[in-house]
């Protein structure tokens, strides 16, 4: 099924009424819509060309573009070379298609360096980013491979970066590479990372940021004021904090999601079995470091106490810029018995206030 001809007028006509100079917030999300009637790139590109001549005022942009599979993307393309916004410093970007087939990947080169100042971008497409494109940028959000594409030469002034897409734990030429690219980028202040969550082959044991990665980062990046990253769960908390204490002596502000659960782990094998707390002995470790050993009741309520007692003990006293910490567990309820990580998730949030009379730090639940 298409859009017939008479459809698309009706659609493109309705458009010019509601656009105009003044408008400077538009998004366009056509990419994801479950059920959609796929969109021709040349109805694509006569939308473009529309809000290039109607919206000359815009600030921000967010364009999701669909997969075109077997058509050709050049009318896209061309479109985009054609249109430019002088006022333009938010842009966001998706492009479903051209993952696998660079034939119907849409190339964004000649409309990022018709936009060198742009402040913030957001960018999940599969085309490389010019290297002499986009000098004014200080904030970036994309893959890994554009996030260290953005920071080489330390030629644009990038103090927010956002990993994102992420579907498990960095391997050694990646953190390499990502380490390399933040060293040559020396304003970089605010450091995320996020993961696509959920298990896949290997379960949990692939995902997270290694304590290694972290001390690399830190090293590369020690003026960070804000970090996010996933905890593997397989590693204690305790030597997070370490390193971070150790490393980022600037720290305002972090978030850990953290795999959790209680794992025996069969180093044999490499395989992680899941099983039920109650009844465990005190030689089990728990895996993030959050129960302490003999727990037998995992009550979120508790979990909160300790973890709180573990934060005002190995954060606070170090870092006199502390403000914010905020745990997210990600795994499955320790009262429960269970072979496989159900779906459970819960997030608790700590803020640390520092009153004259000294630290004190306040924690809720978010269910």
């Amino acid at each position: 099924m298409r859009i017939s001809q008479g459809e698309y007028r009706k659609c493109l006509s309705l458009l010019k009424s509601i656009l105009g100079p003044s408008l400077q917030s538009l998004a366009m999300r056509l990419a994801f819509i479950e059920d959609a009637v796929p969109l021709e790139p040349r109805f694509f590109a006569q939308i473009l060309g529309q809000i290039g001549i109607s919206c000359t005022g815009l600030r921000k942009l967010d364009i999701s573009i669909p997969n075109f599979r077997e058509s050709s993307v050049d009318a896209v393309t061309e479109a985009l070379n054609d249109i430019s916004f002088p006022s333009l410093r938010i842009l966001q970007i998706t492009h479903a298609g051209g993952w696998l087939d660079d034939s119907s990947s849409v190339d964004f080169s000649q409309f990022f360096l018709r936009h060198p100042h742009l402040d913030q971008l957001l960018y999940l497409a599969p085309q490389s980013i010019p290297s002499d494109a986009l000098s004014c940028l200080t904030k970036f959000e994309g893959t890994l491979a554009h996030c260290v594409e953005i920071c080489r030469g330390g030629v644009r002034p990038i103090k927010r970066l956002s990993v994102v897409q992420l579907h498990g734990a960095l391997d050694d030429d990646e953190a390499t590479s990502l380490v390399g690219a933040l060293q040559e980028s020396k304003e970089v202040r605010s450091l995320s990372f996020f993961e696509c969550l959920g298990t896949s082959d290997d379960g949990w044991r692939a995902k997270g940021l290694s304590l290694d990665a972290v001390k690399r980062i830190a090293e590369a990046c020690p003026k960070l004021t804000h970090i996010e990253f996933h905890v593997p769960c397989y590693e204690s908390l305790d030597r997070y904090y370490k390193e971070i204490t150790d490393g980022l002596s600037h720290l305002e502000f972090m978030k850990l999601t953290i795999y959790r659960g209680f794992v025996t782990q069969k180093y044999g094998s490499g395989i992680f079995s899941f099983s039920n707390p109650t009844g465990v002995s005190s030689s089990l470790p728990s895996s993030s470091g959050l129960l302490k050993d003999g727990e037998k009741k995992g009550c979120k309520e508790r979990m909160v106490e300790l973890e709180v007692e573990r934060v005002a003990e190995s954060l606070v006293p170090f870092l006199s810029s502390l403000k914010m910490v905020h745990l997210r567990l990600f795994g499955w309820d320790c009262c429960m018995a269970c072979n496989t990580p159900p779906n459970w998730q819960e997030d608790f949030f700590f803020e640390v206030i520092r009153p004259s009379s000294g630290p004190v730090l306040q924690y809720s639940w978010v269910d």
